[in-house]
């Protein structure tokens, strides 16, 4: 699925490949069987599960969310709630939740200490 040349190959639709930049995902969600991958300019939908498409992608995806990963290129900002970090802000402006159980996950990934 992932090239050497940080190209992703998504089967978009039944006889069709779509071919896209790794850096241009800013995330995946997932969508039952299959997973959404946004970009600036839209969004594909491709048949397979969010744990194996992390498995495929680079070390800057990060699962924040049982159902979220996030591109770290494309992150604007995290905010925080009553001091705990439960929002990520991207660069397109989608506000993406943060799982308790992944965030010190992403904070070690963005070499910062959680508070938690």
């Amino acid at each position: 699925m992932i090239s050497q040349h940080g190209l992703l190959a998504v089967k978009t639709e039944p006889g069709k490949i779509t071919v896209v930049e790794n850096p241009k995902v800013i995330l995946l969600r997932a969508a039952g069987n299959y997973v959404e991958l946004f970009f600036e300019d839209g969004r594909l939908l491709h048949r397979a599960t969010l744990q194996s498409m992390l498995g495929k992608m680079p070390e800057y995806f990060v699962q924040i969310h049982r159902s979220y990963v996030v591109n770290l290129k494309h992150l604007k900002y995290i905010q925080s709630e009553l001091g705990r970090y439960t929002e990520c802000v991207m660069s397109d402006g989608q506000q993406v939740p943060i799982g308790p159980q992944f965030r010190s996950l992403l904070m070690m990934k963005l070499g910062l200490q959680s508070d938690d």
